[in-house]
């Protein structure tokens, strides 16, 4: 078995240097998170239907109910497999054998279910340090949650769902007879932790009696991840948070940055006001439900560590429809070609004043008015100092070639492809022989936001790798009470267009996430693995110029079929997922593969030098 046999490579390779017990430090991004979002409650509107999802089967598998003879049972389930509280749950899932791995620096998730044949009240978890032969990984890099659901709109109907959701973090929970209960942990592995297997255990209390208990084995494996060239892109909008606030932005961003995410689509749109019968912009105003202090913002992306240029896009896109904070007054006084070269002419003088990332200007989703578009379009490139210009959401599933690629491809500098197409794919280097980028636009498919994580996962990592994508973007971090919402329950209609959704959602504490949040950072981490192994085959290429070993020529293979393999076309992906993940060991499979050729072409190297 290949993941026998390097396990034992790395671990002698590693375990005689360290003679000595150290101790890893938490450096994550857990303390950033809330504990609970505010409210639960949905108002259904009469003539809806409440619905099962194809992976809710409301009777457990007799076999387990006899055996083994406990109180509760505890269940290893992949985190991707959707567990409601009359979930089918198998025998073959309560195996002692639990184990993961993980890189250096990485985040990894793991899911396990309780179910009890007992009421139980007031149980508390515990997780503690886990050890190594001769380390420690701290019980501070370790956050527990249970998992909790919310009703989502089903796409396209007036059908709803109670879905796995939230992942929310509580001291005690109960536990009802013949139910299920899921729970989430989050594992931070530390960039200066000892790739070794380190072991620990998950226990259940009640008060202090100790009622299941079972081990967890995590194998840190000798890999340091490497990021791609491509902008892991989301949306980021205060206007759509409902409620907002401010004093958690930074710990919005430290956990947007934390999963992966390297640039944001900003939303802000600072005030215009006059004085003096002079006009200027505000950007130093407050940041709250009204206004949007962009020069706060911005600094908070710099502090976070972003430094990638900032999508600006979808702002004009609200700041034309939507105008506020004296924007609709100049509007109306001086046009729209004109309000939009002094609101960018201002914010390029900000870049230069305050070195600012660069800004990327454009319109969103632009179809049909594509002579409204180019006007506005042709305003954005006129004004000095504009480096960046697009179109997010471009319609198009066939032809490059057609209308609103051939009109405004001359005007941006990059296209934000919607939905991908083998047609586009093919014919994506027509665009790029332009020095332009081809990015791409909202992975949820035809199940709508955060349904099906597995999409959100696949969407940020081997879609984005196979479409060559220079960037992949995603809508959004939190969604409000503009047109998805009911403003006033927060987290609330389900009457719009689009079901509920948010990768993380607001809170006072700060943001509490999502399991389609958690798989994009998992998506995000394929595209690294996918990376670190591209990197070390183009090495081998370098150094062994005369003969290429086979452990190199197998690995480049391996990537080719698996990235030949994966469809194109938009409407393929649901079905494609859906038949490759129906056990949900699809992706773990393939990043195995993966970290067992980046560890066995790092001994190549390694063994050569010597």
């Amino acid at each position: 078995m290949r993941t026998k046999k390097f396990q034992i490579t790395w671990l002698i390779a590693f375990m005689f240097i360290f003679l000595f017990q150290t101790e890893i430090a938490a450096k994550s991004n857990f303390e950033a998170w809330g504990a609970k979002i505010l409210n639960k409650r949905i108002d259904i509107p009469s003539g809806w239907t409440k619905v099962k999802l194809e992976s809710e089967f409301r009777d457990c598998d007799n076999s387990i109910k006899t055996y083994p003879q406990q109180d509760m049972l505890v269940f290893k389930n992949n985190y991707l497999s959707m567990i409601f509280e009359d979930s089918h749950l198998t025998a073959e899932l309560l195996t002692d054998d639990s184990g993961i791995f993980a890189s250096l620096g990485e985040y990894e998730p793991f899911s396990f279910t309780l179910r009890s044949f007992l009421d139980f009240k007031n149980l508390s978890i515990e997780v503690g340090d886990f050890k190594s032969e001769k380390n420690l990984l701290r019980k501070s890099n370790f956050d527990i949650r249970i998992v909790q659901p919310l009703i989502k709109k089903i796409y396209g109907t007036k059908t709803y769902a109670s879905i796995p959701t939230v992942l929310e973090k509580i001291n005690t929970f109960n536990l009802n007879k013949d139910k299920n209960l899921q729970f989430w942990l989050s594992i931070h592995i530390p960039p200066d932790t000892v790739p070794a297997t380190y072991i620990g255990e998950i226990k259940i209390w009640s008060r202090e009696k100790l009622l299941q208990s079972f081990k967890l084995q995590i194998n840190v494996l000798p890999i340091k991840l490497h990021t791609p060239e491509r902008n892991f892109q989301l949306y980021y909008s205060l206007s759509l948070a409902d409620p907002i606030f401010p004093s958690t932005i930074e710990k919005e961003l430290l956990d947007i940055r934390e999963h992966g995410i390297n640039s944001l689509a900003l939303f802000a749109i600072p005030p215009i006001t006059s004085k003096d019968g002079v006009d200027y912009i505000e950007f130093d105003s407050s940041i709250n439900s009204e206004a949007y202090g962009l020069n706060d913002l911005v600094g908070f992306y710099m502090e976070a560590g972003f430094d990638n240029s900032i999508n600006y896009s979808h702002a004009i896109t609200d700041l034309l429809n939507w105008p506020s904070g004296g924007w609709k007054e100049y509007l109306q006084m001086y046009g729209v070609e004109n309000s939009l070269k002094f609101l960018i002419k201002n914010i390029n003088n900000q870049i230069k004043l305050k070195s600012w990332p660069d800004f990327i200007y454009g319109l969103d989703e632009p179809y049909p008015a594509l002579s409204d578009a180019l006007s506005k379009l042709e305003a954005i490139k006129e004004v000095e100092g504009t480096i960046l210009v697009t179109c997010h959401g471009m319609y198009t599933n066939t032809d490059i070639n057609q209308t609103e690629i051939t009109v405004l491809l001359p005007w941006i500098d990059f296209p934000t492809i919607l939905r991908a197409s083998n047609e586009i794919v093919k014919q994506s280097q027509k665009v790029k022989s332009k020095n332009k980028e081809l990015w791409f636009y909202n992975g949820w498919f035809d199940t709508g936001f955060g349904i099906d994580p597995a999409q959100h996962r696949f969407f940020y990592g081997m879609d984005a790798w196979r479409l060559e994508a220079d960037g992949i973007t995603d809508w959004n971090y939190h969604q409000g009470n503009y047109e998805f919402w009911d403003s006033s329950i927060p987290y609330g209609s389900i009457t719009a267009d689009y079901p509920v959704f948010a990768y993380g959602y607001p809170s006072p504490e700060g943001p509490v996430p999502t399991i389609a949040w958690e798989a994009l950072r998992e998506g995000i981490d394929d595209a690294k693995y996918i990376h670190t192994l591209e990197l070390l085959i183009k090495q081998g290429h370098d150094s062994y110029y005369k003969k290429l070993p086979q452990v190199f020529i197998e690995a480049e293979n391996f990537l080719n079929t698996l990235k030949w393999s994966l469809p194109t076309e938009y409407k393929d992906r649901t079905d494609f997922l859906k038949k490759k993940t129906q056990d949900r060991s699809f992706f773990n499979n393939i990043r195995w593969s993966i970290a067992s050729y980046i560890i066995e072409l790092q001994n190549t190297f390694e063994n050569d030098n010597k």
